[in-house]
């Protein structure tokens, strides 16, 4: 048998290659942030976010803020706000900032740290942390805890035998179903341990599930005599600000920190405050004496110009008398020579003069009077530099010295500078040393608390290991995998506890490898095989199972038991149903939205297998605006623990976002999430939209028919979730065709059906729009006019006269997808749309390339279309049915635009620019979450010409991935959407080399580069994504453009 260290090693190693394969980092777009307080010694902000993140809390993070890199982690993420720990204060609010997170960094780390276990490195209790995965037997046994422990008579049954099991047992395992109290439970479960005499070690999944936990746990041991000494204490960011106000200087260390050394921080601050006065006083000093110094350097420079003009200014007129005195010698020496050339022979000789060597002492005299004479010029000009100078340097004395009259004198400046640079040091030093002392405060803190709590992920991340506790308490266990929960136990010396529900969402894995499945994508239940015998009906007894919940109404009690929990039914407390259900649409627990009648639509997002529904979008934006409008939704910035909206699928949950955030703006913030981001947190109402319907098959989470499957688990995490009132909205008859009989989804909606209470599909579609068209089961005029803000269903009949008069108001853009274009079809749109294009309007038209689809027209259709001027990208294998107007109007159904003739269809209208928006991201080929950020407009072709003839492509999806293939079956050109992506910077430098050229007209090869200021000519040439023109001076010039 191999030892299941090196497999959970291997299988992380699995998880970090798939994680690193889809990137390795999680990049998002963060705007409107705000300071929300302290946290040791970081600053905490949240951001409202709409993108589903499952970046777990303590994840390392970059914020970038022009340019400007700020460390720190994430917090939590929890009902769409993102609470960040930055390690510098950025102010109050930060405008907008880009986040980067390294989405392998806590896996890394847990690995790295069971090498150490794995190597004997590391203090770790093997047998404790062999039991939870069930590689040794638990020894389950019951012990008496203190009587102080049960004594107020709150817990029942169930909960009093957990904490007996727990307090006598090696290890416990916790079944905590939804509601169960699971979190109450624990925090007795911590408190017996205490008072056993031991040492607590209580983690969870996140950080707000560890502050609600040690909030429980204060509550009962506030009154211990060394509570406010750090008895119990809280490591890491508190994220709920009701323990920070209730309990934050008894459980946050630093808080406990500063209270156990006040002297010492006092003479900290006033150390600080000294060292801060000195620092200012020292700048403030600085300039005073560097006027003095310079004053002083001016001063002696001034000396030392006027001493170089005077020395200048003699070698100046010395020079000048030189050249006057070789001037002199050679008029003198002119006569002499003047004279012998007049003279014969024998009176030269005579006379002693020799022409030929006057001639040389003229030429000598001469020259020797041009040199000196430059040279005097020289000094001249120097003489005039050296006066500017002087002037210059006597200007700047004067203004220092006007300066330096409020000044102190300079020798008391330097005296107490001098002083200043004894002090400091001294207090960097004592600064130093408390410090220390405070971390030796701190140090000792940590090892007297008797109880830390802190997330799992805490217990191998610190610089030093935690140490090791005589019991360790896991909450939410079924959240985590299990390598971190054999860690995590294995700090423990004398028992553990797991809670959690097997049944709820196991972790978020990426890879499918075989190893990665057995070790990741599970749960320590299962490893210990208590779900198989379960479902044997044998409990093991090391297994205590919390029947009573205490969150539900007993309708919607009832059910997660029948779908869920038939083998071990949960029990009502009598509270859950003594309370006041005042809700604005009845008082019933259970309500359903059958849309059957009205035939949605639901299509992919491109690229993936997360699918939308937008009439489901439209129902459950008029029903939360409904509720903000009475008041039964929150105001903005408070908590709402009001109203949710759940679904299966992140586009469904984006698009419902989108669309309340529109019209609610901050109200709204996260509403709508997947069923991941609720799972541990509830609302008074829920609303549980099962998305599926027609235009898609049936998803695999909705297929499911066992309760081990994921799609059994993320149903019932998505009906647990409601206290008060549970609303699904369904295409029952959808589901019912497509769903096995006994599949969950099957079963869900059928109890629905029989036991709650239907809400007015006709009356939920006019609360948020005032003009609302139903011209789907009702008979309208033939030419009736249609309000530009309306919204409505339209038959294939009351489709044709309500579109067409979209198009006649569109004034930017068009926007048709249609799976097939037919002549016929096409035809009756042919006029609007050239009357569209010649007021400027963009067409852009996506359909399925010719031969995919019946009719041989098709080709033909597509050319006419672009010769029209309309841009036409081909998709293969698309089914959406929709129509966008001016990024505002929004079509969407079953019925053909270019294709339709006589089947019976179904077309919802919606204006909403923010739908048009979403939709559009739905609709563009996938790219990193920076480029998705990017807007550009929807009419933009999106299909890149082929690298090779530079025809247009058809966009193919396979195996692999996206891709572009060239419309001409012969050429066989293909780009790549990464390499595409990777290409975008030397494309766009073509894009605006096409625009530049467009009135010369198109490059040729051979042709003169029309680069300015360039004299090379356009070669071609073969790049990483195709064909282009280049210019012959490359590097020096990097024109390029594509070859036409």
């Amino acid at each position: 048998m191999s030892d299941p260290i090196a497999s959970m090693i291997d299988a992380l190693d699995l998880e970090i290659a798939a994680v690193r394969k889809q990137g390795g980092s999680t990049q998002i777009e963060l705007q409107r942030g705000e300071y929300i307080g302290p946290a040791a010694e970081a600053w905490l902000y949240r951001f409202p976010v709409i993108d589903e993140l499952t970046l777990h809390d303590e994840t390392p993070i970059r914020i970038v803020i022009d340019k400007e890199n700020i460390t720190g982690i994430i917090v939590s993420f929890r009902d769409g706000v993102l609470t960040v720990a930055l390690d510098k204060d950025l102010g109050p609010t930060i405008a907008s900032a880009r986040l980067i997170a390294d989405d392998t960094f806590l896996l890394e780390r847990l690995k790295e740290r069971l090498e150490k276990v794995k190597n004997g490195e590391a203090q770790f209790c093997r047998q404790a942390a062999d039991r939870v995965i069930g590689l040794s037997p638990p020894i389950a046994k019951d012990a008496v805890p203190h009587r102080a422990v049960i004594t107020d008579g709150a817990l029942n049954e169930a909960q009093i035998r957990a904490l007996h099991r727990s307090l006598g047992s090696s290890t416990t395992f916790l079944w905590g179903p939804p509601g169960t109290g699971k979190t109450t439970t624990l925090a007795r479960i911590v408190e017996a341990h205490y008072r056993a005499g031991r040492s607590v070690l209580l983690v969870s999944n996140t950080n707000i599930a560890v502050d609600t936990a040690l909030e429980r746990v204060a509550e009962r041991l506030e009154r211990e005599p060394d509570f406010d000494k750090g008895l119990v204490l809280r490591h890491g960011p508190v994220v709920k600000e009701e323990l920070r106000q209730r309990y934050g200087s008894q459980v946050i260390v630093k808080e406990i920190v500063a209270r156990l050394s006040a002297s010492l921080q006092q003479e900290k601050v006033e150390l600080e405050r000294e060292q801060d006065a000195l620092k200012k006083e020292e700048q403030e000093l600085r300039p005073p004496l560097q006027a003095f110094e310079r004053l002083a350097s001016v001063r002696d420079k001034l000396d030392q110009h006027k001493k170089i003009r005077e020395k200048t200014m003699n070698d100046m007129l010395a020079r000048r008398a030189d050249a006057k005195h070789y001037r002199a010698q050679a008029e003198r020496t002119r006569a002499d020579l003047q004279r012998a050339q007049s003279m014969g022979r024998i009176r030269r000789f005579f006379a002693g003069l020799n022409p030929k060597k006057l001639a040389q002492e003229l030429a000598s005299a001469e020259q020797a009077a041009q040199r000196t004479q430059q040279t005097a010029e020289t000094l001249f000009q120097n003489l005039q530099a050296i006066e500017e100078k002087i002037l210059s340097l006597e200007g700047e004395e004067a203004k220092l010295t006007k300066a330096i009259q409020g000044y102190p004198q300079e020798r008391a400046i330097r005296s107490r500078l001098e002083a200043i640079a004894r002090r400091l040091p001294l207090i960097r030093q004592r600064l130093s040393d408390i410090e220390r002392e405070l971390s030796e405060i701190e140090q000792q803190v940590l090892a007297r608390c008797r109880i830390l709590a802190t997330t799992a992920y805490r217990t191998y991340l610190g610089k030093a290991p935690l140490r090791s506790f005589d019991t360790v308490v896991v909450d939410e266990a079924s959240m985590l995998m299990p390598p971190l929960v054999f860690y995590t136990a294995g700090l423990a010396t004398q028992a553990v506890t797991v809670a959690g529900d097997f049944r709820q969402l196991p972790p978020i894995v990426v890879s499918e490898e075989p190893l990665a499945e057995e070790w990741l994508r599970c749960d320590v239940f299962e490893k210990a095989d208590i779900p198989s015998q379960i479902s044997k009906g044998q409990v093991p007894p090391y297994l205590v199972v919390l029947d009573t919940q205490y969150r539900m109404r007993e309708p919607i009690c009832a059910v997660i038991n029948t779908l869920f929990y038939a083998d071990h039914p949960l029990k009502s407390h009598p509270s859950v149903d003594s309370q006041d259900f005042a809700f604005p649409f009845g008082s019933a627990p259970l309500f359903y939205i059958d849309t059957s009648s009205f035939n949605p639509w639901a299509s992919f997002r491109m690229g993936t297998f997360s699918r939308y529904n937008l009439f489901h979008a439209l129902l459950i934006r008029n029903i939360v605006l409904h509720l903000a409008e009475i008041g039964f939704l929150p105001v903005a910035g408070e908590p709402n623990d009001a109203v949710g909206v759940v679904s299966p699928y992140a586009a469904q949950a984006r698009l419902i976002q989108a669309v309340l955030d529109e019209r609610l703006g901050d109200r709204a913030i996260g509403i709508a999430a997947t069923v991941h981001r609720f799972q541990g947190n509830e609302k008074r109402a829920m609303l549980l939209d099962l998305t599926d319907s027609l235009g898609s098959p049936l998803s695999r989470f909705l297929k499911a028919r066992r309760i081990e499957e994921d799609g059994a688990r993320l149903l019932n995490v998505a009906a647990s979730r409601a206290r008060h009132h549970l609303i699904v909205i369904a295409n029952f008859d959808y589901l019912r065709g497509k769903g096995a009989e006994d599949a969950c989804v099957r079963r869900l909606i059928e109890h629905f059906a029989k036991h709650g209470e239907a809400l007015d599909i006709e009356e939920l579609l006019s609360l948020g729009e005032r003009e609302w068209i139903d011209a789907l089961r009702k008979i309208v005029a033939p030419h009736f006019d249609l309000p530009e803000k309306g919204a409505g269903v339209f038959n294939e009949g009351s489709f044709y006269p309500a579109f067409s008069q979209d198009l006649l108001r569109a004034r930017q853009s068009i926007i048709i997808l249609s799976p097939f274009a037919k002549e016929t079809g096409t035809a009756r749109w042919a006029d609007v749309l050239r009357a569209a294009l010649a007021r400027g309007v963009r067409v852009r038209i996506l359909t399925r390339p010719p031969g995919t689809f019946g009719g041989g027209d098709a080709k033909e259709v597509i050319s006419a279309l672009r010769s029209m001027g309309m841009t036409v990208d081909l998709r293969e294998h698309m089914h959406e049915k929709i129509a966008i107007i001016d990024e505002r109007i929004l079509w969407h159904g079953s019925l053909n635009i270019l294709s339709h003739r006589d089947t019976q269809e179904s077309m919802l209208r919606f204006d909403s620019p923010a739908a048009c928006q979403q939709l559009g991201r739905f609709l563009t080929t996938p790219t990193s979450k920076k480029q998705e950020q990017l807007e550009s407009p929807l009419a933009d072709q999106e299909n890149p010409p082929c690298p090779e003839c530079g025809n247009a492509t058809i966009w193919k999806t396979g195996r692999y991935g996206i891709w572009f293939e060239c419309e001409e079956p012969d050429c066989g050109g293909k780009v790549n959407t990464a390499r595409r992506n990777k290409g975008r910077k030397r494309q766009g430098q073509i894009r605006q080399n096409r625009k530049t050229k467009s009135s010369s007209g198109v490059g040729l090869q051979g042709s003169p580069c029309p680069a300015p200021g360039c004299r090379g000519i356009l070669c071609q040439r073969k790049g990483r994504f195709g064909s282009f023109l280049g210019c012959s001076e490359y590097p020096r010039c990097r024109y390029a453009e594509e070859v036409d």
